[in-house]
């Protein structure tokens, strides 16, 4: 199972989802078994083909964890819907949730 976190540099809140969803998965006691890739967009795609979307975007296996389209034109930041307003990136909690949401623990 992969986790990848699809960022843009110019975006600054990459890295604290990154330790969010390391955190996220602490707790969850799949650190060992879940591997985490960060992955730089640059140009028009992904490393992998995939269109690229705005940072930071976490994939479980290939699938946008919040499940939103957030495929754009350009270099852009993302932003997340929260209990407190838009951030830059999901809490540990909400990553807890959307991971077992997915269904993680039976993965």
């Amino acid at each position: 199972m992969k986790i990848h976190v699809l960022y843009t540099p110019d975006c600054p809140n990459y890295q604290l989802a990154i330790a969010n969803v390391r955190a996220a998965l602490a707790q969850l006691n799949r650190s060992d078994d879940v591997a985490v890739i960060e992955e730089v967009q640059t140009g028009k795609t992904s490393v992998h083909s995939t269109p690229r979307v705005a940072s930071p975007t976490i994939l479980l296996n290939g699938i946008d964890l919040f499940d939103k389209d957030t495929s754009v034109e350009s270099l852009a930041c993302r932003l997340y819907q929260s209990d407190s307003g838009l951030k830059g990136e999901p809490s540990v909690a909400e990553i807890v949730s959307a991971l077992l949401a997915k269904g993680i623990d039976e993965l």
